[in-house]
């Protein structure tokens, strides 16, 4: 591949994973609002991880392999 890769710790895969599995769970008990917080929890995780990225390749002076939309 012509881009750098993002490497996750075990532990933090396994938060990630876990927390994914509660917010479906809770989701199928249709209790959204838990589903809604726990989900919340992931994307943070995911955002802080995707921002260190991307400044990283920044500093390498390296594009982005991915176009970001204002959404």
């Amino acid at each position: 591949r012509e881009y750098p890769g993002s490497l996750i710790q075990g532990d933090s895969l396994f938060s990630l994973t876990q927390s994914a599995k509660r917010s479906l769970s809770e989701i199928r008990s249709g209790n959204s609002e838990e589903a809604i917080e726990e989900l919340e929890e992931v994307v943070e995780l995911l955002e802080g991880r995707l921002n260190h990225y991307k400044a990283t390749l920044s500093s390498h002076g390296i594009e982005l392999p991915f176009y970001e939309s204002n959404t």
